[in-house]
Order: structure tokens, then C-alpha cells, then sequence
């Protein structure tokens, strides 16, 4: 039987001395699609690039290679050999050894994408990643899969500002590939549930006070713990968090508006002008009349 040919495209760029100064810059990226049967990679790379399941390599850089179909075998120093499949991403460390294979019977698709940069060990670090977990699941989603496309784009046309525009677009891989894990976790589980629904209850309050013991026994859950669970996914407190919403709608008012401050103080919920100022200023720095003047460029009321 006659094995399906393999459709694959990609690019390496040179890198200037002076690019290599850069926080991050790309490499290169690529794309394959690999048929059941087909023998992988299905096409040569450079030689310090190229590898095989048996020896597998070592590389200079990093790399974020997603899957959209199929599934197969990741294999790295660091973390025994793993299966991944479709909806899978992994990211390859500089100086540690790797391999990974699609299963015979499958296949797979695969978007992949080099980079580098003095900044990009702590770049790939801010979003999660590291060599002892290099393995997420952002599942297949276009999002993330648009990333991809509008880097290979740019490499194929390489058009003026191409490699600035990549180098914001790598932050934007690896940001989605973070969060639409995030997401999924959250989606159809009771603890991200809950957070979330505390979250939109804090906007619909935000022109109130809310007691946040109150809050968590409406959401079924221990006061100890929504605490606890809360600020492990915003950095803040329940009531630091809602504290800083109708802060945030009070700036947006004295930006926008000519309201007197105490009723710009009336409309998140906080009587007395005194207090308003006391807890804007902890919060900004600036006394209501003077955030309102640097906005709209006139004196302090």
C-alpha cells in the first residue's frame, strides 16, 4: 500500500550579532503534516537541527512544538519518555537532550517554533514552562494555531518589521499555550468554577460592599479555602481584589466624567468623601482631585 506523501513547510533565518542581543528573537518555524506510516521527520533539517528517534539532539535554543492531529512520543533527559497527542504543546530546553516520534498507526500534525534571546529563559519560565514540565494541554483551538500561521506568513514573505513582529508574537504563543490550559482546568471544575463565579459577583458589586464569608457559603465552599484558592489565581485577596474593581471604576469616572467626588465615592459604594480619599490614595497615590487633574489636564479641585 502506498504511503501518503508528507506536507511540510519551514524556515531558519540567519542571526546578526546584534539580533542575538535581543530579549527574544525567532529562529525559525515550520509545519508538518505526517501520514500514518510516514518515516519522520520527513524532511532534512540543518545539520544541527536534524535528528532521528534513536539518537535524538541537543539544542542551542528553544523551541514550542504543538500538536493538532495524531499523537505520538515525547522523550526528554528530564522527563522519561511521555505520550503526547493532538492538543498537546512542548517546549525544548537549550542543552537538553530530546526526541519525539508519531505513532505509525496515526500520524500527526505539527506546528513548530525556534527562538531565542537574553531574555527567554525567563520569558518560556513566566509562562509556566520548565525542562522538568515541558508538556501542556491548550488543546486544539484556532487561537493558537493562528499564532502560528501568522509567524509562518511573515517568514514567507519576510516583509520589513517581519522579525519585531515575531519576536511579540513568541510572548503571544507562549501566553495562549498557559492560558487556554488555564481554561480548560477551570472549565467543568468546581474550584475554578467558583473563582470565576466569585470574580463576575465582585463586578456586579462593585458599587457595594460585599461580604466575602457571606460570598463563599453561596458558592458551597469554605471561607479558608476560596480565600486560599482566590488569590493563588488573581494575586489578591477576595476583598483586595473587589476593593480594587471599584477603585478601577472610580479612576474611570474622574477620567471621564465631572461628577462631584463625593458622588463618585456614592457610586462604588463608599460613604463619606474622607474615607473615598483616604483608601484612592493608598490605592494610587494620588487623592481623588489629583488623579483627576493629571487625566483630564486641568488643577487639582
Amino acid at each position: 500500500m502506498t504511503v501518503p506523501a508528507a506536507r511540510f513547510w519551514h524556515r531558519y533565518l540567519p542571526i546578526s550579532a546584534d539580533m542575538r542581543r535581543w530579549p527574544v528573537y525567532v529562529i525559525g518555524c515550520g509545519f508538518a503534516s505526517v501520514p500514518a506510516g510516514h518515516p519522520y521527520p520527513p524532511t532534512q533539517h540543518p545539520s544541527d537541527h536534524h535528528f532521528t528517534w534513536r539518537r535524538g539532539r541537543v539544542l542551542d535554543e528553544y523551541q514550542l512544538v504543538y500538536l493538532t492531529r495524531g499523537g505520538g512520543w515525547f522523550e526528554s533527559r528530564e522527563t522519561g519518555r511521555r505520550r503526547v497527542d493532538a492538543g498537546h504543546i512542548w517546549a525544548l530546553f537549550p542543552g537538553v537532550w530530546h526526541r519525539y516520534t508519531p505513532a505509525r498507526a496515526t500520524g500527526w500534525d505539527e506546528y513548530w517554533l525556534a527562538f531565542s534571546g537574553v531574555q527567554a529563559a525567563a520569558i518560556v519560565a513566566r509562562y509556566g514552562f520548565s525542562a522538568a514540565r515541558p508538556i501542556r494541554e491548550p488543546g486544539v483551538g484556532r487561537a493558537l494555531v493562528d499564532v502560528y500561521e501568522k509567524i509562518l506568513d511573515e517568514l514567507r514573505e519576510e516583509r520589513y518589521g517581519s522579525r519585531t513582529l515575531i519576536a511579540a508574537w513568541i510572548h503571544e504563543a507562549l501566553a495562549r499555550a498557559d492560558v487556554e490550559e488555564r481554561r480548560r482546568e477551570l472549565s467543568g471544575n468546581e474550584i475554578g468554577e467558583a473563582v470565576l463565579k466569585a470574580r463576575a459577583r465582585m463586578v456586579e458589586c462593585m458599587d457595594r460592599d460585599l461580604d466575602m464569608r457571606q460570598l463563599a457559603r453561596e458558592l458551597h465552599v469554605s471561607y479558608s479555602w476560596f480565600r486560599r484558592k482566590f488569590r493563588a489565581d488573581t494575586g489578591f485577596s477576595p476583598a483586595q481584589y473587589h476593593l480594587q474593581i471599584r477603585i478601577n471604576r472610580a479612576q474611570e469616572l474622574l477620567r471621564a466624567t465631572s461628577l462631584p467626588i463625593s458622588e463618585v465615592a456614592a457610586r462604588i459604594g463608599m460613604s463619606g468623601v474622607h474615607y473615598f480619599s483616604r483608601v484612592f490614595r493608598a490605592k494610587t497615590g494620588l487623592s481623588p482631585s489629583e488623579y483627576r487633574a493629571r487625566a483630564q489636564g486641568g488643577a487639582p479641585e
